[in-house]
Protein backbone atom coordinates (compact mmCIF):
# COMPACT_ATOMS: atom_id res chain seq x y z
CA UNK A 1 0.00 0.00 0.00
CA UNK A 2 3.01 2.25 0.72
CA UNK A 3 4.68 2.03 -2.57
CA UNK A 4 1.27 2.52 -4.63
CA UNK A 5 0.76 6.06 -2.30
CA UNK A 6 4.40 6.45 -3.40
CA UNK A 7 3.98 5.86 -6.99
CA UNK A 8 0.68 8.03 -6.93
CA UNK A 9 2.67 11.25 -4.85
CA UNK A 10 5.51 11.09 -7.21
CA UNK A 11 3.01 10.53 -10.14
CA UNK A 12 1.39 13.73 -8.97
CA UNK A 13 4.35 15.79 -8.53
CA UNK A 14 5.73 14.76 -12.31
CA UNK A 15 2.59 16.08 -13.52
CA UNK A 16 2.50 19.35 -11.70
CA UNK A 17 6.36 19.79 -12.49
CA UNK A 18 5.57 19.19 -16.02
CA UNK A 19 2.30 21.21 -16.26
CA UNK A 20 4.37 24.34 -14.80
CA UNK A 21 7.57 24.23 -16.41
CA UNK A 22 6.44 22.87 -19.66
CA UNK A 23 3.65 25.74 -20.46
CA UNK A 24 2.71 26.42 -23.64
CA UNK A 25 4.77 29.36 -24.47
CA UNK A 26 7.56 27.47 -23.36
CA UNK A 27 7.23 24.16 -25.33
CA UNK A 28 6.56 26.35 -28.52
CA UNK A 29 10.10 28.11 -27.76
CA UNK A 30 11.88 24.36 -27.87
CA UNK A 31 10.37 23.74 -30.89
CA UNK A 32 7.24 21.36 -29.80
CA UNK A 33 4.28 23.00 -31.59
CA UNK A 34 1.64 22.64 -29.25
CA UNK A 35 -0.24 25.72 -29.75
CA UNK A 36 0.45 26.02 -33.29
CA UNK A 37 -0.72 25.26 -36.48
CA UNK A 38 1.05 21.54 -37.90
CA UNK A 39 3.21 19.38 -36.03
CA UNK A 40 2.30 15.74 -35.39
CA UNK A 41 -0.96 15.06 -33.49
CA UNK A 42 0.61 13.29 -30.65
CA UNK A 43 1.98 16.85 -29.91
CA UNK A 44 -0.97 18.30 -29.06
CA UNK A 45 -1.88 16.64 -26.24
CA UNK A 46 1.02 17.69 -22.66
CA UNK A 47 2.71 15.11 -21.70
CA UNK A 48 1.13 15.68 -18.43
CA UNK A 49 -1.59 14.68 -19.30
CA UNK A 50 -0.46 11.08 -20.96
CA UNK A 51 1.13 10.63 -17.08
CA UNK A 52 -2.18 11.75 -15.85
CA UNK A 53 -4.20 9.08 -17.91
CA UNK A 54 -1.66 6.29 -17.33
CA UNK A 55 -1.50 6.49 -13.46
CA UNK A 56 -5.43 7.30 -13.09
CA UNK A 57 -5.56 3.86 -15.11
CA UNK A 58 -3.71 2.28 -12.53
CA UNK A 59 -5.29 3.96 -9.72
CA UNK A 60 -8.61 2.94 -11.02
CA UNK A 61 -7.97 -0.82 -11.88
CA UNK A 62 -6.55 -1.03 -8.09
CA UNK A 63 -9.36 0.75 -6.43
CA UNK A 64 -12.35 0.79 -8.34
CA UNK A 65 -14.95 3.39 -8.05
CA UNK A 66 -16.23 1.78 -4.09
CA UNK A 67 -12.55 2.99 -3.09
CA UNK A 68 -12.85 6.01 -4.94
CA UNK A 69 -16.03 6.65 -3.03
CA UNK A 70 -15.46 5.71 0.08
CA UNK A 71 -12.27 7.82 -0.21
CA UNK A 72 -14.24 11.35 -1.43
CA UNK A 73 -17.03 11.21 0.59
CA UNK A 74 -19.85 13.76 -0.47
CA UNK A 75 -17.21 14.66 -3.09
CA UNK A 76 -17.17 11.43 -4.96
CA UNK A 77 -21.17 12.55 -6.65
CA UNK A 78 -20.38 15.97 -8.63
CA UNK A 79 -17.11 14.74 -9.00
CA UNK A 80 -18.01 11.74 -11.21
CA UNK A 81 -20.89 13.16 -13.07
CA UNK A 82 -18.28 16.07 -13.84
CA UNK A 83 -15.63 13.41 -14.84
CA UNK A 84 -18.71 11.79 -16.96
CA UNK A 85 -19.61 15.29 -18.61
CA UNK A 86 -16.09 15.56 -20.08
CA UNK A 87 -16.24 12.21 -21.32
CA UNK A 88 -19.45 13.44 -23.27
CA UNK A 89 -18.03 16.27 -24.27
CA UNK A 90 -14.61 14.37 -26.21
CA UNK A 91 -17.09 11.52 -27.37
CA UNK A 92 -19.57 14.76 -28.49
CA UNK A 93 -16.64 16.80 -30.01
CA UNK A 94 -15.37 13.77 -31.80
CA UNK A 95 -18.22 12.92 -33.41
CA UNK A 96 -18.78 16.37 -34.43
CA UNK A 97 -15.07 17.94 -35.17
CA UNK A 98 -13.22 14.52 -35.47
CA UNK A 99 -10.07 15.31 -33.85
CA UNK A 100 -9.77 18.45 -34.78
CA UNK A 101 -9.50 21.58 -31.62
CA UNK A 102 -10.49 18.63 -29.25
CA UNK A 103 -7.19 18.03 -27.86
CA UNK A 104 -7.54 21.14 -25.15
CA UNK A 105 -10.58 19.01 -23.82
CA UNK A 106 -8.04 15.92 -22.41
CA UNK A 107 -5.44 18.88 -21.45
CA UNK A 108 -7.83 21.35 -19.47
CA UNK A 109 -10.56 18.82 -18.37
CA UNK A 110 -9.84 15.28 -18.41
CA UNK A 111 -6.74 15.80 -17.17
CA UNK A 112 -7.04 17.04 -13.89
CA UNK A 113 -10.65 15.43 -13.23
CA UNK A 114 -8.65 11.95 -13.39
CA UNK A 115 -5.84 13.10 -11.16
CA UNK A 116 -8.49 14.59 -8.47
CA UNK A 117 -8.99 11.39 -6.72
CA UNK A 118 -5.13 10.12 -6.35
CA UNK A 119 -5.01 12.82 -4.52
CA UNK A 120 -6.99 11.77 -1.37
CA UNK A 121 -4.96 8.00 -1.55
CA UNK A 122 -1.67 10.35 -0.26
CA UNK A 123 -0.10 10.53 3.32
CA UNK A 124 -0.66 13.57 4.69
CA UNK A 125 2.70 13.84 4.91
CA UNK A 126 2.63 13.52 0.98
CA UNK A 127 0.46 16.30 1.30
CA UNK A 128 2.34 18.62 3.12
CA UNK A 129 5.26 18.20 0.80
CA UNK A 130 2.99 19.31 -2.07
CA UNK A 131 1.34 22.08 -0.06
CA UNK A 132 5.55 23.42 -0.22
CA UNK A 133 5.65 22.85 -3.51
CA UNK A 134 2.92 24.73 -4.85
CA UNK A 135 4.27 27.26 -2.42
CA UNK A 136 7.57 27.53 -3.86
CA UNK A 137 6.12 27.16 -7.30
CA UNK A 138 3.70 30.20 -6.44
CA UNK A 139 6.85 32.31 -5.36
CA UNK A 140 9.03 31.19 -8.58
CA UNK A 141 6.01 32.26 -10.86
CA UNK A 142 5.18 35.32 -9.27
CA UNK A 143 9.02 36.50 -9.36
CA UNK A 144 9.99 35.31 -12.67
CA UNK A 145 6.28 38.26 -13.26
CA UNK A 146 8.43 40.75 -12.05
CA UNK A 147 11.72 40.26 -12.87
CA UNK A 148 10.32 39.80 -17.00
CA UNK A 149 8.20 43.54 -16.72
CA UNK A 150 11.50 45.15 -14.85
CA UNK A 151 13.45 43.91 -17.33
CA UNK A 152 11.14 44.04 -20.55
CA UNK A 153 12.39 41.17 -21.80
CA UNK A 154 9.98 37.64 -21.69
CA UNK A 155 11.59 34.09 -20.53
CA UNK A 156 9.58 32.68 -23.32
CA UNK A 157 8.27 34.97 -25.73
CA UNK A 158 6.07 33.96 -28.30
CA UNK A 159 4.31 35.41 -31.42
CA UNK A 160 1.09 36.69 -29.28
CA UNK A 161 3.42 39.56 -27.87
CA UNK A 162 2.80 41.30 -31.29
CA UNK A 163 -0.90 41.96 -30.73
CA UNK A 164 -0.12 43.46 -26.87
CA UNK A 165 0.35 47.49 -26.65
CA UNK A 166 1.29 47.24 -23.65
CA UNK A 167 4.10 44.56 -22.53
CA UNK A 168 2.82 41.66 -20.21
CA UNK A 169 4.40 38.69 -18.21
CA UNK A 170 4.13 35.53 -19.06
CA UNK A 171 6.27 33.68 -16.81
CA UNK A 172 5.92 29.87 -16.84
CA UNK A 173 2.36 30.06 -17.51
CA UNK A 174 2.06 31.49 -20.48
CA UNK A 175 -1.07 33.44 -21.16
CA UNK A 176 -1.01 36.67 -18.71
CA UNK A 177 -4.46 35.88 -18.00
CA UNK A 178 -4.26 32.55 -17.34
CA UNK A 179 -1.13 33.54 -14.98
CA UNK A 180 -3.55 35.83 -13.13
CA UNK A 181 -6.28 32.95 -12.85
CA UNK A 182 -3.56 30.64 -10.93
CA UNK A 183 -1.48 32.56 -9.23
CA UNK A 184 -4.75 34.47 -7.87
CA UNK A 185 -6.90 31.31 -6.37
CA UNK A 186 -3.29 30.13 -5.43
CA UNK A 187 -2.29 32.27 -3.08
CA UNK A 188 -5.70 32.17 -1.47
CA UNK A 189 -5.60 28.31 -1.07
CA UNK A 190 -1.90 29.29 0.58
CA UNK A 191 -2.15 32.08 3.52
CA UNK A 192 -3.26 30.15 6.01
CA UNK A 193 -0.40 27.56 5.52
CA UNK A 194 1.47 29.81 6.94
CA UNK A 195 5.07 28.64 4.98
CA UNK A 196 5.33 33.12 5.04
CA UNK A 197 3.22 36.24 6.16
CA UNK A 198 0.17 35.85 4.31
CA UNK A 199 0.59 39.77 3.95
CA UNK A 200 3.92 39.66 2.25
CA UNK A 201 2.25 36.65 0.23
CA UNK A 202 -0.86 38.98 -0.76
CA UNK A 203 1.68 42.19 -1.79
CA UNK A 204 4.07 39.47 -4.23
CA UNK A 205 0.95 38.22 -5.97
CA UNK A 206 -0.68 41.72 -6.64
CA UNK A 207 2.36 42.73 -7.53
CA UNK A 208 2.25 40.08 -10.21
CA UNK A 209 -1.38 40.99 -11.05
CA UNK A 210 0.50 44.24 -12.19
CA UNK A 211 2.64 42.64 -14.31
CA UNK A 212 0.21 40.31 -15.99
CA UNK A 213 -2.03 43.11 -16.86
CA UNK A 214 -5.35 41.27 -15.74
CA UNK A 215 -7.63 43.86 -14.67
CA UNK A 216 -10.35 41.45 -13.47
CA UNK A 217 -8.25 39.15 -11.77
CA UNK A 218 -6.22 42.01 -9.75
CA UNK A 219 -9.64 43.38 -8.62
CA UNK A 220 -11.45 39.71 -7.56
CA UNK A 221 -7.61 38.83 -6.36
CA UNK A 222 -7.25 41.89 -3.81
CA UNK A 223 -11.27 41.85 -2.88
CA UNK A 224 -11.19 38.49 -1.52
CA UNK A 225 -7.73 38.49 -0.31
CA UNK A 226 -8.31 41.72 2.14
CA UNK A 227 -11.49 39.30 3.29
CA UNK A 228 -9.32 36.03 4.09
CA UNK A 229 -6.39 37.99 5.73
CA UNK A 230 -9.19 40.11 8.17
CA UNK A 231 -10.58 36.77 8.71
CA UNK A 232 -7.64 35.39 9.24
CA UNK A 233 -5.98 37.83 11.65
CA UNK A 234 -9.05 37.62 13.82
CA UNK A 235 -9.15 33.51 14.08
CA UNK A 236 -5.36 34.14 15.15
CA UNK A 237 -6.11 36.98 17.85
CA UNK A 238 -9.25 35.01 19.06
CA UNK A 239 -6.73 31.82 19.46
CA UNK A 240 -4.21 33.44 21.33
CA UNK A 241 -6.06 35.92 22.93
CA UNK A 242 -4.35 39.01 21.05
CA UNK A 243 -1.49 39.39 18.38
CA UNK A 244 2.35 39.52 19.69
CA UNK A 245 3.93 42.98 19.83
CA UNK A 246 6.30 41.12 17.41
CA UNK A 247 3.78 39.57 15.00
CA UNK A 248 2.04 43.02 14.91
CA UNK A 249 5.22 45.07 14.28
CA UNK A 250 6.22 42.80 11.84
CA UNK A 251 2.83 43.22 9.46
CA UNK A 252 2.99 46.91 10.21
CA UNK A 253 6.53 46.86 8.87
CA UNK A 254 5.33 44.56 6.03
CA UNK A 255 2.24 46.73 5.20
CA UNK A 256 4.23 50.11 5.09
CA UNK A 257 7.68 48.76 3.38
CA UNK A 258 5.40 46.31 0.79
CA UNK A 259 3.30 49.37 -0.16
CA UNK A 260 5.83 51.55 -0.83
CA UNK A 261 7.32 49.10 -3.30
CA UNK A 262 4.38 48.54 -4.99
CA UNK A 263 3.43 52.70 -5.15
CA UNK A 264 6.84 52.84 -6.83
CA UNK A 265 6.44 50.01 -9.05
CA UNK A 266 3.30 51.02 -10.38
CA UNK A 267 4.08 54.80 -10.64
CA UNK A 268 7.56 55.06 -10.88
CA UNK A 269 8.07 51.88 -13.13
CA UNK A 270 4.99 51.74 -14.72
CA UNK A 271 4.31 48.23 -13.59
CA UNK A 272 0.20 47.74 -14.06
CA UNK A 273 0.45 50.37 -16.91
CA UNK A 274 -2.54 48.43 -18.89
CA UNK A 275 -4.72 48.14 -16.03
CA UNK A 276 -4.58 51.85 -14.63
CA UNK A 277 -4.41 53.26 -18.09
CA UNK A 278 -7.35 51.00 -19.77
CA UNK A 279 -9.91 51.08 -16.51
CA UNK A 280 -12.74 52.37 -18.87
CA UNK A 281 -14.42 50.09 -21.45
CA UNK A 282 -11.33 49.24 -24.04
CA UNK A 283 -11.32 47.12 -26.84
CA UNK A 284 -10.72 44.06 -24.78
CA UNK A 285 -13.49 44.92 -22.15
CA UNK A 286 -15.82 45.51 -24.98
CA UNK A 287 -15.45 41.98 -26.96
CA UNK A 288 -16.42 40.65 -24.07
CA UNK A 289 -19.38 42.29 -23.91
CA UNK A 290 -19.46 42.43 -27.99
CA UNK A 291 -19.69 38.21 -27.54
CA UNK A 292 -23.13 38.18 -26.68
CA UNK A 293 -24.27 39.97 -29.84
CA UNK A 294 -23.26 36.71 -31.74
CA UNK A 295 -26.30 34.66 -30.74
CA UNK A 296 -29.18 36.71 -33.17
CA UNK A 297 -27.05 35.73 -35.98
CA UNK A 298 -27.12 31.81 -34.78
CA UNK A 299 -29.62 29.28 -36.52
CA UNK A 300 -32.18 26.90 -34.80
CA UNK A 301 -29.57 24.01 -35.80
CA UNK A 302 -26.36 26.10 -34.35
CA UNK A 303 -28.34 26.77 -31.16
CA UNK A 304 -28.85 22.87 -30.62
CA UNK A 305 -25.94 21.34 -32.08
CA UNK A 306 -23.12 24.20 -32.11
CA UNK A 307 -22.10 26.58 -35.13
CA UNK A 308 -19.51 24.97 -37.50
CA UNK A 309 -15.57 25.65 -37.47
CA UNK A 310 -15.83 28.13 -40.68
CA UNK A 311 -19.10 29.85 -38.74
CA UNK A 312 -17.49 30.00 -35.78
CA UNK A 313 -14.35 31.68 -37.12
CA UNK A 314 -16.80 34.22 -38.95
CA UNK A 315 -18.06 35.31 -35.33
CA UNK A 316 -14.92 36.05 -33.75
CA UNK A 317 -14.33 38.19 -36.81
CA UNK A 318 -17.63 39.80 -36.04
CA UNK A 319 -16.19 40.20 -32.45
CA UNK A 320 -12.83 41.40 -33.74
CA UNK A 321 -10.91 39.01 -31.40
CA UNK A 322 -8.71 36.26 -31.86
CA UNK A 323 -10.68 34.07 -29.15
CA UNK A 324 -14.19 34.48 -27.33
CA UNK A 325 -13.42 35.60 -23.70
CA UNK A 326 -16.00 34.29 -21.78
CA UNK A 327 -15.64 29.92 -21.73
CA UNK A 328 -19.11 29.50 -21.46
CA UNK A 329 -20.07 31.02 -24.46
CA UNK A 330 -16.98 29.80 -26.47
CA UNK A 331 -18.48 26.23 -25.70
CA UNK A 332 -21.82 26.93 -25.94
CA UNK A 333 -21.36 28.39 -29.90
CA UNK A 334 -18.61 25.50 -30.29
CA UNK A 335 -20.72 22.25 -29.14
CA UNK A 336 -24.17 23.76 -29.16
CA UNK A 337 -27.03 22.98 -26.08
CA UNK A 338 -26.68 19.31 -26.58
CA UNK A 339 -23.21 19.38 -26.33
CA UNK A 340 -22.61 21.91 -23.59
CA UNK A 341 -25.49 21.81 -21.83
CA UNK A 342 -23.99 18.75 -19.60
CA UNK A 343 -20.52 19.84 -19.36
CA UNK A 344 -21.85 23.62 -17.99
CA UNK A 345 -24.58 21.95 -15.72
CA UNK A 346 -21.86 19.45 -13.52
CA UNK A 347 -18.45 22.08 -13.83
CA UNK A 348 -20.51 24.70 -12.04
CA UNK A 349 -22.15 21.70 -9.44
CA UNK A 350 -18.49 20.50 -9.02
CA UNK A 351 -17.38 23.75 -8.17
CA UNK A 352 -20.56 24.63 -6.18
CA UNK A 353 -19.74 21.22 -3.81
CA UNK A 354 -16.15 22.09 -3.63
CA UNK A 355 -16.92 25.73 -2.66
CA UNK A 356 -19.80 24.43 0.29
CA UNK A 357 -17.71 21.52 1.52
CA UNK A 358 -14.37 24.21 1.72
CA UNK A 359 -13.63 26.01 4.66
CA UNK A 360 -13.64 29.83 4.60
CA UNK A 361 -10.00 30.35 2.78
CA UNK A 362 -11.30 27.01 0.06
CA UNK A 363 -14.33 29.63 -0.88
CA UNK A 364 -12.58 32.65 -1.44
CA UNK A 365 -10.30 30.28 -3.50
CA UNK A 366 -12.75 28.99 -5.25
CA UNK A 367 -15.06 31.53 -5.77
CA UNK A 368 -11.74 33.91 -7.34
CA UNK A 369 -11.46 30.94 -10.06
CA UNK A 370 -15.00 31.20 -10.91
CA UNK A 371 -15.13 34.96 -11.09
CA UNK A 372 -11.59 35.08 -12.97
CA UNK A 373 -12.54 32.52 -15.51
CA UNK A 374 -15.45 33.22 -16.86
CA UNK A 375 -13.73 36.69 -17.89
CA UNK A 376 -11.52 34.32 -20.53
CA UNK A 377 -11.19 31.89 -22.49
CA UNK A 378 -9.29 29.86 -19.74
CA UNK A 379 -11.31 26.49 -19.71
CA UNK A 380 -12.30 26.91 -23.90
CA UNK A 381 -8.12 26.41 -24.37
CA UNK A 382 -4.59 24.57 -23.37
CA UNK A 383 -4.58 25.70 -19.47
CA UNK A 384 -3.58 24.13 -16.34
CA UNK A 385 -5.41 26.15 -14.26
CA UNK A 386 -8.41 23.52 -12.87
CA UNK A 387 -5.29 20.89 -12.54
CA UNK A 388 -3.87 23.53 -9.74
CA UNK A 389 -7.40 24.08 -8.89
CA UNK A 390 -8.60 20.94 -7.70
CA UNK A 391 -4.42 19.72 -6.58
CA UNK A 392 -4.62 22.75 -4.39
CA UNK A 393 -8.26 22.31 -2.87
CA UNK A 394 -7.34 18.73 -1.92
CA UNK A 395 -4.12 19.93 -0.37
CA UNK A 396 -6.13 22.68 1.71
CA UNK A 397 -8.95 20.29 2.87
CA UNK A 398 -6.80 17.30 3.77
CA UNK A 399 -5.02 20.25 5.93
CA UNK A 400 -8.46 21.56 7.90
CA UNK A 401 -8.80 17.51 8.75
CA UNK A 402 -12.33 17.32 6.61
CA UNK A 403 -10.36 14.09 5.48
CA UNK A 404 -8.67 11.63 7.72
CA UNK A 405 -5.04 12.12 7.82
CA UNK A 406 -4.38 8.81 5.93
CA UNK A 407 -6.93 7.26 3.80
CA UNK A 408 -4.49 5.51 1.41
Amino acid sequence: MYSLSSLYFASIVLVLFLAFFGGAYALEVFGIQYISEGGPALYKIHLYSYLSLGISLIYFLRSGLSKTSQNLGKLFKPWFFFLMSVVYLIIYGLVKFGTSGMAYVVDTLLAPALIFPLLFALSFKQIQHLAKMLFLLLCLNCGIAIYEYGAGVQVFPFEYEEHWVYFRSTAFLSHPLNNALIVSFLAIFLYERRFINPVILFLLVSLALFCFGARTATFVFVILSLFELFRYYKQRYKENNGLGYREFLVIKLVILLGSAVIFYAVFYLNFGQRIFENIALDGSARSRLDVFNVFQYLSFSEYIFGATSEIFENLLLYIDNAVVENFVVGWFLFYGLLGSFPIILYFYRFMFSLFSFGGRAEKFAILAFVLISISNNSLASKSPSLLFLLVSFAVAVRFDGKFSKDTC
